[in-house]
C-alpha cells in the first residue's frame, strides 16, 4: 500500500488536481476507518468515566450504610449489656421479695389460728 502511495505522489505533478481524488479513493477507507475508531475510542472513554462514577458512588454509598450499621450494631450490643444488669438486679430484689412473701405468708397463717383458736373475746365465742 505504501508502494502506491508514493507512486502517487510521484505522478501528482503530472496529473494536476486529479491526483487528488486518487488519494481520496485509495486513502479513503483507511481515513474513514481511523476516524470511525477514534469516535468510538471517545465514547468508550465516556462510558468508561461514568462507569467508574458509578462504582465509585456504589462504593461511598456501601461504606455508609455498613458504618451506620456498626454504630446501630454497637447500640444495640450496649442495650443488651444494660439489659444484663438490669436483670441481674431484679433478680436480686424478687430473692428479696420472695423471702418477704414467704415471711407474710407465714405470719398471715399465724395470725389465722390465732383468731380460730383463741376464744378470749366473748363476741368471738358465740359465733364460732
Amino acid at each position: 500500500m505504501s508502494d502506491v502511495v508514493t507512486l502517487l505522489l510521484k505522478l501528482a505533478p503530472l496529473m494536476g488536481s486529479g491526483w487528488l481524488v486518487i488519494l481520496i479513493l485509495v486513502m479513503g477507507p483507511a481515513i474513514l476507518v481511523a476516524i470511525l475508531w477514534y469516535w468510538s475510542d471517545r465514547a468508550s472513554q465516556k462510558m468508561m468515566g461514568a462507569y467508574q462514577k458509578t462504582i465509585s458512588s456504589y462504593r461511598e454509598d456501601t461504606q455508609a450504610w455498613r458504618r451506620e450499621s456498626e454504630l446501630q450494631l454497637a447500640d444495640q450490643r450496649r442495650m443488651y449489656e444494660a439489659n444484663v444488669e438490669l436483670v441481674k438486679g431484679y433478680a436480686k430484689l424478687a430473692e428479696g421479695m420472695q423471702d418477704l412473701i414467704v415471711l407474710n405468708t407465714q405470719k398471715l397463717t399465724e395470725m389465722c389460728v390465732l383468731v380460730e383458736t383463741r376464744q378470749d373475746c366473748p363476741q368471738m365465742r358465740k359465733k364460732i
